[in-house]
């Protein structure tokens, strides 16, 4: 498992980092730092309803955000050290009247519905089989000014849970998709062993990016998918590849599949293919040039959630949300209001 891999955006099942013991206690070392610095003195509890409550009495997302302009990047930041063809971005430039609405082409982002990808990856030289489960939840984020999608993805090596993550997407008025920020835990045999958050504007000169461009076409110039410095460090960047005839997978067959290839600075031969169907959003990966890991991931099941099995989604968001601690500075996490009713 390595750094940057992501549905948000890369990794889709390729995990961040190896679960070693140095990397819990540096996660562990930052969230208690960054948590005691916000002024949080507990542990978070496993109970949702906690979560619930704690997101209810906080403020709403446009009282308590900071202005767009706070995720733009500050005069002091040092220039990022990514490769000089690749388009960084200030989300401050973009306007968004009804970002929580995701219906990109490629991209669609409609609260419910749930994904599972299956297949395998090399680890240490051997064959693992892999699994993610990637939900879009009725509950969004205020993150760099944006009140952002939350979509929860569950990555599995051999059935065992490795890593859980919260991702946060918006829309923007041209119908591009932004990433703006995520969360993730790292999990090992069961227990909970570290976590991190980056978003536009924080830590300090972290910047959102393009998940999805609103007519994505080959030959557009290399760009980036976020980007946070050390030792919060973030640095994907994508390239449309190709847009194919047909790509078949369990689910179905599609038609005018886009092809995009990802890779990030501290791995540039390792890249990522991901395969996006019209109408549906992404529907494999597979791997091109030195990659080790050669993960291949194929969409299995989609499905829609009823109002009990959302409920479970959301309990568990929130649990994550108060697990976070580490970035309990930012606005709560809060359910739409459409999906309420």
């Amino acid at each position: 498992m390595r750094e940057g891999r992501g549905c948000v955006p890369r990794k889709m099942g390729r995990g961040r980092l190896p679960v070693s013991r140095p990397l819990v206690a540096l996660l562990s070392a930052l969230a208690l730092g960054i948590a005691a610095c916000s002024g949080a003195t507990e542990e978070t509890a496993d109970s949702s309803e906690a979560a619930g409550n704690a997101a209810a009495a906080s403020a709403e997302p446009s009282q308590a955000s900071a202005d767009l302009a706070a995720a733009a990047p500050a005069a002091d930041c040092p220039d990022p050290d990514v490769e000089s063809d690749m388009e960084m971005f200030d989300i401050s430039t973009a306007q968004f009247s009804d970002p929580a609405e995701i219906d990109a082409t490629y991209l669609p982002m409609t609260p419910g519905t749930q994904h599972t990808y299956e297949g395998q990856a090399l680890e240490d030289g051997e064959e693992l089989a892999r699994k993610v489960i990637f939900t879009v939840t009725d509950l969004t984020k205020v993150v760099g000014g944006v009140e952002s999608v939350v979509i929860w993805e569950q990555d599995f090596n051999d059935d065992e849970l490795v890593e859980s993550e919260l991702g946060f997407f918006a829309q923007d008025d041209e119908g591009t998709v932004w990433h703006t920020g995520e969360y993730y835990e790292l999990w090992e045999e069961g227990e909970f062993v570290g976590s991190r958050f980056w978003g536009a504007g924080e830590p300090p000169c972290t910047l959102a990016g393009v998940q999805m461009w609103a007519e994505p076409e080959p030959g557009m110039s290399t760009y980036s998918q976020g980007f946070a410095p050390e030792p919060f460090y973030w640095a994907d960047r994508a390239t449309i590849d190709e847009i194919k005839g047909e790509h078949c997978v369990p689910v179905d067959c599609y038609n005018d599949v886009l092809v995009t290839e990802e890779s990030d600075e501290a791995d540039p031969d390792a890249t990522q293919l991901k395969f996006y169907a019209p109408g549906i959003g992404n529907v494999a990966v597979g791997w091109r040039g030195d990659d080790p890991e050669q993960e291949e991931l194929e969409l299995v099941e989609r499905t829609e959630l009823d109002d009990a099995e959302m409920a479970e989604v959301r309990d568990e968001a929130l649990a994550m949300e108060q697990r976070g601690s580490l970035y309990a500075n930012q606005p709560p996490i809060q359910q739409r209001e459409a999906a309420s009713q």
